[in-house]
């Protein structure tokens, strides 16, 4: 029979240490110690809460936590939490859990149940999971809700036919396209133009004062969640000259991954936002990179201007779907909102 314990960390290093053991061999991925621990340790709104399933030779059989993230609803600070690191080993999906004898519920769905419910108690009234298509109803037995979310992913490719076999989420036609365009795209970019001046590379972490707030459900631009959520290695920031603005930050790229757009001020003008692309494409260029990404969800505002001066720019823009899994707890002070998504919340690093 198993047992379920719900943790606040810190935990004993050990069972880190075997949560991502099983985690990494049960899902196939490669998770880098330092990451885990930055995700799970050292969010500035508190360690991760974990639920983990326990064998009776002490062997943990099954884990998920939800690590809090610090976001705004409209402009004001709150938390939200994503789940992560959930796996079950297959010898015990059909234990009995102690103290839930009569439950005709998977030892997985149990776990989640009681995940989410003690979440809830420590003010976490959002959950926002991206959950391979396996694992999904898992969450959605523990009342998670399914939610496609419409975006344009925007890209400019300085590898075509790389970034034809390698983009995810493109169906065949999707791809050719993309290497069609990838040829004129290089060729574009390549012909002189104007200096990218007004631009400046600022620290990841560097205050901001965007003037207007987000409504609903936005990523935070406060200095604690920025240096925590980008690490100074990995990602860059780019914002006009002589402004306070948040700006662009973007994740490194490589000669086989795009640099990618992560999160972007609410508020800069046409004018802005072309010098910083720019600068954005002279920044790929000379790091090699396969080209730009940005994934602009809809929102009602952004879409509609950004999208527009990003083809212009000579971005090959395409229409697609993100398929997220929202929770919503029942207290009386949590109240439906809109999600303004952006990258930073997807792309965490393994």
């Amino acid at each position: 029979m198993l047992s379920l314990s719900i943790s606040r960390g810190p935990l004993d290093e050990t069972l880190y240490a075997a949560i991502l053991q099983g985690y990494t061999e049960l899902a196939h991925a490669t998770v880098l110690p330092r990451n885990f621990r930055r995700w799970t340790q050292q969010s500035p709104s508190g360690p991760a809460l974990h639920a983990i399933l326990t064998a009776e030779n002490g062997q943990v059989a099954g884990h998920c936590c939800l690590f809090p993230i610090p976001m705004e609803l409209d402009g004001q600070r709150i938390t939200i939490a994503k789940a992560e690191y959930f796996f079950v080993r297959s010898d015990f999906r059909k234990e009995a859990v102690h103290g839930h004898e009569k439950s005709i519920k998977p030892a997985a769905v149990l776990l989640l149940e009681s995940l989410y419910r003690c979440g809830s108690q420590l003010g976490w009234n959002w959950y926002l999971v991206s959950a391979p298509e396996e694992v999904a109803p898992l969450h959605r037995m523990a009342g998670c809700r399914k939610v496609a979310v419409s975006l344009t992913e925007c890209l400019l490719t300085f590898r075509p036919w790389t970034a034809a076999a390698n983009t995810p989420n493109l169906g065949t036609r999707q791809r050719a396209a993309l290497a069609m365009a990838g040829s004129l795209q290089r060729i574009f970019w390549a012909l002189p133009r104007n200096s990218n001046g007004g631009v400046r590379e600022v620290v990841v972490d560097a205050s901001s004062n965007d003037k207007q707030a987000r409504p609903g459900i936005s990523l935070s631009s406060d200095v604690d969640f920025l240096s925590w959520r980008y690490a100074t290695s990995e990602f860059h920031r780019l914002r006009p000259e002589n402004s306070s603005t948040l700006g662009l930050i973007v994740k490194s790229g490589s000669s086989y991954e795009y640099l990618r757009v992560c999160q972007s001020s609410s508020d800069l003008d046409k004018q802005d936002t072309k010098r910083v692309v720019s600068a954005l494409v002279k920044m790929a260029l000379q790091e090699k990179s396969l080209g730009v990404r940005w994934a602009v969800y809809d929102d009602g505002t952004s879409e509609n201007q950004l999208v527009p001066l990003l083809r212009k720019m000579g971005f090959l823009c395409i229409r697609r779907e993100r398929t997220i899994y929202v929770r919503r707890s029942a207290a009386p002070e949590s109240k439906s909102a809109s999600w303004q998504l952006q990258d930073s919340l997807f792309c965490f690093d393994s």
